[in-house]
């Protein structure tokens, strides 16, 4: 599936909680790491589940904040940070690498996967427990449309909102 907005988000925690969609209650084994795809989406509750932090067995770029998610390029390597005045381009490993597939930061360098997954991430409280939206895509799928948003599913197009559940998360940005 694809995940657009926090809206597609939400419509998707509430299908979890009505039992429409399953929610993850532990942890991906192994084989199921492996099997992660382009529209792969697990929700899971802290609670129920007793997972804190989401573990994929990928290598993900720092977070950046796009709306009410965090999003991250998954990671052909991380070079650990240089010393003050090193140049990056001095390292021999990254000599063959398209600099547009490179981030320096204070935190390393880092290069992207070519082809590579995008995650998106978003929490959201309700009921006294974190409710955790994690998906993947890739750039390509979202501009072929072979991705489909929550509405375009049946069961999940008739999902009306609460707009109490939209209230008492206060979200980055406002939910439209």
């Amino acid at each position: 599936g694809l995940v657009e907005s926090t809206k597609d988000a939400l419509i998707i925690v509430e299908a979890c909680n009505r039992g429409i969609l399953a929610r993850m209650r532990r942890r991906l084994h192994e084989k199921e790491k492996k099997l992660l795809r382009s529209g792969s989406v697990y929700v899971f509750d802290e609670k129920e589940s007793g997972i804190k932090r989401w573990t994929d067995g990928r290598l993900w770029s720092p977070s950046r904040i796009l709306g009410n998610f965090l999003v991250y390029r998954e990671l052909d390597k991380k070079i650990a940070p240089r010393k003050p005045g090193d140049e990056c381009t001095d390292d021999p490993e990254l000599q063959d690498i398209d600099k547009a597939s490179v981030l320096e930061s204070n935190k390393g360098t880092f290069v992207f996967k070519h082809g590579g997954l995008i995650k998106k991430t978003i929490a959201i409280e309700l009921n006294n427990t974190c409710q955790h939206l994690i998906c993947y895509h890739k750039i390509e799928d979202v501009h072929s449309g072979r991705l489909h948003p929550p509405h375009a599913f049946m069961e999940l197009a008739e999902i009306k909102l609460n707009s109490e559940l939209i209230k008492q998360h206060r979200f980055r940005k406002p939910v439209k």
